[in-house]
């Protein structure tokens, strides 16, 4: 807990540093930021002792196909922590260009390489999403951004609020 304690005030920290204050909007992330820390041990408690399935199908093993991965470098891939200061957009724009980079274009590739960018809370939501219940990247992809989308506000949101008059 304390590494995500750690994670949440850095990000928070270089947020100050880009806004040059932050005021109300801070404090509301660190709210929201908190929520999200607080349904994380939340959830940790209730799973004390449970084992995850990992959620995607592998569909490889059901054709009888051999799938190659290429080695990437864990430093190239985005990562995604779950943070409400986190830009969900640029993150999906990286993952697509980290994909058509190393040509991974197909379902398989994508779903394989996918959880290794999700960190902290993130990943800890995926691996609750159940057994084998993600099959195609569409899916991954849906599931996803329902879940984050309404979360994570994109930076022009963030401007918008910023020019607000009454």
């Amino acid at each position: 807990m304390d590494l995500l304690s750690s994670l949440l005030n850095n990000e928070l920290n270089m947020k100050d540093k880009k806004e040059n204050g932050g005021g109300r909007d801070r404090k509301r992330q660190q709210e929201n930021d908190r929520k999200l820390e607080n349904d994380w041990k939340r959830q940790e408690d209730n799973d004390q002792g449970a084992t995850f399935g990992f959620p995607i199908v592998d569909t490889s093993a059901i054709l009888g196909e051999e799938v190659k991965m290429k080695n990437i470098p864990p430093s190239v891939l985005p990562n995604f922590y779950g943070m409400s200061t986190e830009d969900l957009d640029a993150f999906m724009f990286e993952f697509d260009i980290l994909c058509r980079t190393y040509g991974y274009t197909d379902d398989i590739h994508k779903l394989r390489l996918f959880p290794a960018t999700l960190k902290a809370v993130s990943l800890k939501w995926f691996m609750g999403l159940g057994e084998q219940t993600i099959a195609f990247w569409d899916d991954m992809k849906s599931v996803f951004l329902k879940k984050y989308q309404p979360y994570c506000r994109t930076i022009d949101s963030k401007e918008d609020v910023f020019r607000m008059t009454q």
